[in-house]
């Protein structure tokens, strides 16, 4: 079972970077936090800023409150899109759906996924066992 939903998940995820011309992961995507490009952009970059705006606000007061994780604020500032954008850093992911489908990657992390499900784990106190 664990194996055939990581398989559908890694070949959604094939499917959606295969489809984007020019797949680039986009590290410090500072558009998304600009006044400036929000004023000057449509309203659909209005409310995108806003809402990325909102969603760090609550990240931060969820970690300072220990609330939650304050992992969220990643995906304000991380981000999948064509070509290379105003990013600090463009990282091209093209050849994703290559490896994966071609090279036996799917099966390998299917695999892997399987037997990092299936180990054993030892009673030390920390964490869950089996």
């Amino acid at each position: 079972m664990i194996g055939a939903i990581t398989g559908a998940a890694l070949g959604i995820l094939s499917a959606y970077i295969f489809a984007t011309p020019n797949a680039t992961l986009q590290v410090g995507t500072l558009a998304k936090v600009s006044p400036v490009a929000a004023a000057s952009g449509t309203v659909t970059d209005q409310i995108s800023y806003f809402d990325t705006a909102a969603g760090i606000g609550q990240d931060i007061g969820e970690a300072a409150t220990g609330t939650g994780t304050g992992v969220g604020i990643l995906s304000s500032f991380v981000n999948v899109g064509s070509g290379p954008g105003a990013a600090l850093l463009n990282i091209p992911i093209g050849w994703v759906p290559d490896v994966l489908l071609n090279y036996g990657g799917i099966a390998f992390a299917s695999d892997t996924m399987i037997g990092l499900d299936t180990m054993p784990t030892t009673d030390t106190g920390v964490g869950s066992t089996i």
